[in-house]
């Protein structure tokens, strides 16, 4: 048997995060997936949490078959497959679980729920047909639980949740409690065409792919990644089916359970920007390894985690021949978000904050002497 471990760094699993983790040198790769899972590191440094935001590509090499390629007979079956979907998140958004919903005639209800092995919040798609009309409901949940302590600094840790709930603030309603889980709803700028999202799962056979432990073994061994179960309801019927890591095969149903994973990815577009982010001034000094970033008209020194461009983070990496005590000085226009407090001491950096940046939005290469 293949044993591997799911590589998000240059491969087609590519899922856009927002990382929480120790630091230790540049987001890269996969739109700031942190160079670490390239290197297959063990487990116990894994970032503590990780916060999904979007992911929407499907493999390259991959086709989609048409749904007829990997269809069956609808069957009414209550049980509820995989572990992504959250009856908790469900009552807490105010939905009900669809497997015991009774819908009107002529209604038709699909729910994707998909999240991250090793990351938090998971995402839920939901879609209700009423005649020739659409709606939907794009929703985050995650369960509440503390971090984990550094065992160097002894700091106490930092409650995951707390984090996901500074992340997500502004793109997401106040989040409702049920049990040991909590859900929002996402909040868009615009509309989005909930119809075309219709249209798209049913060309891709959201209906009636099988459960993927109904499909043929291969001999492919994934290893964390990420999961989706799929709910559906046509009247007084209900199905569910699950996937774990369907990208990393090539059975034609995984291939269109990856794209139904991935079919709303783009609403991310229409997503607000998070309310804690902020635009920085002041001056970023680039090295390999780390960055630091010294805001105008302050005395403060923070340290730089995230996406700086492919010609800042080239800068960033211990190449061959290149001189690692190099540093690249920078006067900078960054927007970001400074990382949860409490964060930076839990990870024992030597800064009082860590400035995790989503871009850079000016430089020149020399220092003003005012701000």
């Amino acid at each position: 048997m293949q044993l591997t471990a799911l590589q998000f760094k240059g491969t087609s699993d590519c899922v856009r995060l927002r990382v929480a983790a120790p630091m230790g040198g540049p987001l890269g790769g996969c739109e700031g997936v942190p160079p670490e899972f390239g290197r297959r590191l063990p487990i116990t440094r894994l970032p503590l949490v990780l916060l999904l935001l979007a992911c929407t590509q499907v493999p390259r090499d991959q086709t989609i078959s048409s749904p007829a390629a990997h269809s069956r007979k609808f069957e009414a079956d209550t049980t509820l497959r995989g572990w992504t979907a959250s009856d908790s998140a469900a009552l807490a958004l105010g939905l009900g679980m669809l497997r015991q919903a009774s819908l009107p005639d002529g209604t038709q209800e699909v729910r994707i729920w998909t999240g991250l092995a090793l990351g938090v919040p998971h995402n839920l798609l939901r879609l209700t047909r009423r005649g020739g009309r659409v709606e939907g409901l794009k929703a985050l949940y995650w369960s509440l639980e503390s971090g984990h302590p550094n065992p160097g600094t002894g700091a106490d840790p930092v409650p995951i949740d707390a984090i996901v709930r500074y992340h997500i603030a502004g793109r997401c309603g106040p989040p409702k409690r049920v049990g040991g889980v909590e859900a929002c709803q996402v909040h868009f700028t615009q509309r989005p065409d909930w119809r075309a999202l219709w249209d798209s799962l049913e060309a891709l056979g959201v209906w009636t792919l099988p459960d993927q432990d109904d499909l043929p073994r291969d001999s492919l061994l994934t290893l964390d990644g990420w999961a989706m179960t799929v709910e559906v309801r046509d009247g007084g019927s209900y199905r569910s089916y699950a996937y774990s890591n369907p990208d990393a095969h090539r059975h034609p149903a995984q291939v269109a359970a990856a794209a139904i994973g991935r079919v709303d990815g783009h609403l991310w577009s229409l997503v607000p920007r998070p309310g804690n982010e902020r635009r920085y001034r002041g001056r970023l000094d680039v090295g390999v390894g780390w960055s630091e970033f010294r805001v105008c008209g302050t005395n403060a020194i923070w340290g730089v985690q995230g996406r700086l461009g492919a010609r800042l983070d080239s800068l960033r990496t211990n190449a061959a021949g290149q001189d690692s005590t190099a540093r690249h000085i920078y006067y900078a226009d960054l927007r970001g978000m400074l990382a949860y407090p409490g964060l930076a001491g839990q990870w024992d950096t030597p800064y009082s904050e860590i400035l995790q940046v989503d871009s850079v939005l000016t430089t020149h290469a020399t220092v003003p002497e005012h701000c």
